[in-house]
């Protein structure tokens, strides 16, 4: 009896695992797109470790996804000769939005911002989760150079599940096992 009712209990929760796999398959993405700047791309490197900002609206090749960034202040930055450089950590905010209306909120966890004349970058890494409840990470990128004349956003993102989620399946398989074992 307690055999099958083991089985019965990883059989769903292993139904469950596949469910949410399908569900967040959408929102994987590696997208790349040539952009006009300020009409799909916007791009502001900050100054003397001010917070960076970056925004990409990617419906301009057909995709249903935007963020929205702004770095924390820098934890290092430097300027010379007119350029200038910063290191993000921890803080800021990142949002997006992607298919079916889902909407993200999440946190920079890292980045970089560079401006030379006529040409500036801001990255990001972040973290957060989607309206749906599924969590995410990924890196996103907006590259200005020649005065706006050659523009690029980048935006990848991977789902994965929420990591107490993960601990609590596994300390009870733990459980399972260790009662099975020793009652």
């Amino acid at each position: 009896m307690r055999r099958n009712l083991f089985f019965c209990c990883l059989a769903i929760v292993c139904l469950a695992g596949f469910a949410l796999a399908d569900n967040t398959n959408d929102l994987n993405i590696s997208l790349t797109m040539d952009c006009q700047s300020g009409r799909y791309c916007f791009a502001d490197p900050g100054f003397e470790g001010s917070p960076a900002t970056a925004s990409a609206d990617f419906s301009g090749i057909g995709e249903p996804w935007t963020f929205n960034t702004t770095t924390g202040e820098a934890i290092q930055w430097v300027e010379n000769n007119g350029n200038y450089s910063a290191t993000f950590g921890y803080g800021g905010s990142f949002q997006m939005t992607g298919p079916g209306n889902l909407t993200f909120t999440g946190v920079v966890t890292s980045g970089s911002a560079e401006f030379v004349p006529d040409s500036w970058t801001i990255q990001v890494n972040y973290t957060g989760e989607w309206s749906n409840g599924v969590f995410a990470s990924g890196e996103a990128e907006v590259r200005i150079a020649d005065g706006g004349v050659d523009t690029q956003a980048t935006l990848q993102s991977q789902a994965a599940p929420e990591p107490s989620s993960l601990i609590l399946f596994g300390s009870g398989i733990v459980g399972v096992i260790l009662r099975k074992r020793f009652w």
